[in-house]
């Protein structure tokens, strides 16, 4: 029988990504924490978020991991998002999600994926910096969510990327359900 931890039943369970590893082409982060339960990795992706200077002075990891089955060799992305130190979209602005993650850094791991693989799928969309990057790489999203908080703050993001043109792409047009968001 589960327990339920703050409304979620099996949140005191340890976090099985078996029922992720069905579809191909994934990208798990924080797959350090569950390593155990992964087949073993082709590749590791590394996030160093940290200047080098600060990693003494801070309390959290200076990079995060992520496992996937896209093959090849490790790779390694710095982008340094710390505190008010931060590269990219949010430079100045507050976290909207307390594990979020750039847009940068989305859009580089969904350039690892093949290009026929044209739907990114995000069961933890948080505030939705997965589907900013999907929208800007022309892919379709889907994404799920838990709390309707961050749910709200994603859904307000991917609706403002759809409606921003790239001046540096060929305009993209929204899918149906794109357009419905509008």
């Amino acid at each position: 029988m589960h327990k339920v931890l703050g409304g979620i039943i099996g949140d005191d369970e340890p976090f099985d990504p078996r029922p992720f590893l069905v579809a191909k082409n994934n990208i798990l982060w924080g797959a350090n924490h569950f390593a155990s339960r992964l087949p073993d990795a082709t590749r590791w992706l590394v996030w160093l978020k940290h200047d080098p200077g600060l990693f003494g002075k801070r309390t959290h990891a200076p990079f995060d991991l992520a496992w996937t089955d896209l093959g090849g060799s490790g790779r390694a992305l710095k982008h340094i998002w710390d505190a008010s130190i931060r590269e990219g979209e949010w430079y100045g602005k507050p976290n909207c999600h307390p594990h979020q993650k750039p847009v940068e850094l989305m859009q580089w791991c969904i350039g690892f994926l093949p290009d026929d693989a044209r739907t990114v799928i995000d069961p933890f969309m948080g505030s939705g910096p997965t589907g900013v990057a999907a929208v800007k790489s022309g892919r379709q999203f889907v994404g799920i969510e838990i709390e309707q908080k961050y749910f709200d703050i994603a859904c307000k993001r991917i609706g403002d990327e759809l409606r921003q043109p790239s001046m540096f792409a060929e305009p993209r047009k929204p899918s149906a359900k794109q357009e419905a968001m509008l």
